[in-house]
């Protein structure tokens, strides 16, 4: 297959990442920002190959032949972004989460992908990894049972930003959609993309069929970096990073004591690797460029990432309301909540 041309709109620290993954797949580069600084920087990742730069794309050339689009600006920009790149004949995309930053504009995406048949790829590259099939083996192998609850907890992280990372992936682990949430959040004017983006801290639980439950809580006022804890019926793992640590229970304990009641540490390590890295170095992310520029008729993730970006819209709604959620989340047009420009990014 020969190499096509795309166009990265948003050129900050992830649009940095994804220019990365692109440098070396398309014939020509076109690179969208506001700020003709940044630039410089595509000049120095990309060295002597070619690119195209703009600050907006009302000065894209309609000769510019545009085969994929990545949208990799703030949040609340995504839909008219990809509104504006879609009347340029792009069919294929890839947008960073969250997808958008109001429950009206999700929904908009979603008719603007029907009406046009448009392939759209959302970043949850946890979602891509090899996560999934060593959990599988090691639950096979050692028997650690149903996975029953996730927590996550951390630090200055920002629910948005990053918990809807760890929400998407517990939907995938639980091969299950949330049934309600609850959440408690709170905002600190600290986010380093705009200050008055939101940077939510506080806690969410979003509670699954047959009492399995994600629970993630980040403080704002602390520098810790978030784990992530899978409990099992036999086991626990724990992710730190890029790093899984899987332990089970010990047999001869389990034999002698048959009580649920009865609960013990794990003891027997029997997975220490990587969580989210394949063997040969790549990621998610660069599973999701082979799917984008591999096939027309792949099928994207949007569907998933739609139902994961509703459920945690759920959970702002849950601490605006003060009380648990049912989901999916059912928003009337007329209510508020719909339209409501959240501010996160």
């Amino acid at each position: 297959m020969s190499k096509k041309n795309i166009c990265l709109v948003g050129l900050g620290s992830i649009g940095l990442t994804h220019l990365g993954h692109i440098s070396n797949k398309f014939n020509n580069i076109l690179i969208i920002d506001k700020n003709i600084e940044v630039a410089e920087k595509a000049e120095k990742l990309l060295g002597s190959k070619r690119f195209y730069f703009t600050t907006n794309i009302k000065n894209i050339n309609r000769d510019f032949e545009l085969d994929y689009a990545v949208i990799a600006n703030w949040g609340p920009d995504h839909f008219k972004t990809l509104e504006s790149l879609q009347y340029l004949g792009i069919k294929n995309y890839i947008i960073e989460k969250p997808i958008t930053d109001s429950i009206e504009d999700l929904f908009k995406i979603k008719q603007l992908r029907e009406k046009n048949n448009l392939r759209i790829f959302v970043n949850f590259q946890w979602s891509y990894s090899p996560l999934f099939n060593t959990i599988k083996k090691i639950n096979i192998k050692h028997k650690l049972g149903r996975l029953v609850t996730i927590n996550v907890t951390g630090g200055a992280k920002c629910i948005a930003t990053n918990g809807i990372h760890y929400l998407d992936l517990a939907n995938s682990l639980f091969s299950a959609s949330p049934i309600q949430v609850i959440s408690s959040l709170y905002n600190s004017e600290i986010n380093p993309r705009r200050k008055d983006f939101l940077f939510l801290g506080g806690s969410a639980s979003w509670e699954y069929s047959d009492n399995r439950y994600l629970n993630i809580n980040f403080s704002n006022e602390s520098r810790i970096s978030p784990s992530m804890e899978m409990i099992f019926e036999f086991g626990a793992g724990t992710i730190k990073g890029d790093n899984l640590v899987i332990e089970r229970l010990d047999d001869k304990s389990l034999l002698k004591y048959r009580s649920i009641t009865k609960t013990f540490y794990p003891s027997k390590r029997v997975y220490n690797g990587k969580a989210f890295t394949f063997a040969d170095g790549t990621d998610g992310l660069s599973f999701i460029y082979e799917k984008l520029i591999k096939s027309n008729r792949s099928e994207d993730n949007f569907e998933d990432s739609f139902n994961s970006t509703l459920d945690f819209f759920g959970a702002l709604v849950s601490n605006e309301k003060k009380r648990k959620i049912s989901l999916p989340l059912k928003s009337s047009k007329f209510s508020y909540v719909y339209s409501k420009k959240w501010g996160i990014s």
